[in-house]
């Protein structure tokens, strides 16, 4: 019971002794009131336009790509049309032809496949590609007589042709000299085998293969100013410019030109002359067609 009225009186000393200490402090003067500054208004900055978006440029249209062009297909090389044949002659002479053999520029007539002639008359083309049917021999073959020796024979039409030409040259002042003349297919072929076995394949270049020589027609004169074949400097002697200048009025025309062996099959020859007649002749000369196979195949040509 003590202890309780001493924590009573002790709380109570202590309530009065806090009580004292208040009335002790001085009164605090009163602060005048604080005028309250005029509120700040901010105007609030006006929002920015916002700038027009840039249309947008149209994209371009992509051009639309040229279609690539289509690659030309190589039309196919057409084949080559065979030979045109007839009676008289084969036209364009294959000569790009793998199988034929060459020599300087001239076929080998071995290495030909030729075409058979039907028939044989004085415009029949005869040479490495048309050939005389194996078993041909003219039938009006005379003795021309040349230079007073007999067996030269010719076909009587080129005969007559021939002794008007070499009466008239002789009056002109020219003893022309006929040396050879018609050959058998057997003499042919002697001479070509005699050529080939002294010369080897350069014979092909002057020397017939028996079928192919215009020798075996009759038609064909070897001329000279001596007993013997002259040279291809005949054609410079003025005989041979002589012969070569009036040929065509007797109907004969000089049959391997210079600058024409590939065309001919043969080198130059200013001896050779064959007889033709006179209309194929003089229209060769007065044309200027310089072989036998371009007056055909200009023929051939002009009449397709």
């Amino acid at each position: 019971m003590k202890k309780i009225l001493f924590l009573l009186l002790l709380i109570g000393l202590i309530s009065l002794t806090y009580m004292c200490s208040l009335d002790q402090q001085p009164p605090q003067p009163e602060q005048p009131p604080q005028e309250e500054p005029d509120p700040v208004v901010v105007e609030p900055e006006p929002e920015p336009e916002p700038e027009p978006e840039p249309e947008p440029e149209p994209e371009p249209e992509p051009e639309p790509e040229p279609e690539p062009e289509p690659e030309p297909k190589p039309e196919p090389e057409p084949e080559p049309e065979p030979p045109e044949k007839d009676n008289e002659f084969m036209v364009n002479l294959p000569l790009d032809d793998p199988s034929l053999r060459l020599y300087k520029g001239v076929v080998d007539p071995r290495s030909v496949d030729p075409h058979t002639l039907t028939e044989v008359d004085i415009t029949s083309v005869v040479n490495k590609f048309n050939i005389l049917p194996w078993e041909y021999a003219p039938t009006d073959l005379v003795d021309i007589n040349a230079n007073g020796v007999g067996g030269m024979l010719l076909r009587r039409e080129a005969a007559e042709a021939w002794e008007q030409w070499r009466v008239d040259a002789l009056n002109d002042g020219y003893t022309v000299l006929a040396v050879s003349s018609y050959r058998s297919r057997d003499y042919q072929a002697t001479l070509f085998n005699n050529y080939l076995a002294n010369h080897g394949d350069e014979a092909v270049l002057w020397s017939a293969y028996p079928r192919r020589s215009e020798h075996e027609t009759g038609l064909v004169v070897d001329l000279s100013n001596s007993w013997s074949i002259p040279g291809e400097g005949f054609i410079d002697t003025p005989m041979g410019q002589y012969l070569a200048e009036t040929a065509h009025n007797y109907g004969f025309i000089l049959r391997y030109p210079k600058g024409y062996e590939g065309d001919t099959g043969y080198t130059f020859e200013p001896w050779h002359y064959r007889y033709v007649g006179k209309e194929i002749a003089q229209k060769m000369q007065q044309e200027d067609i310089p072989t036998l196979e371009h007056y055909y195949y200009l023929t051939v040509e002009q009449q397709k």
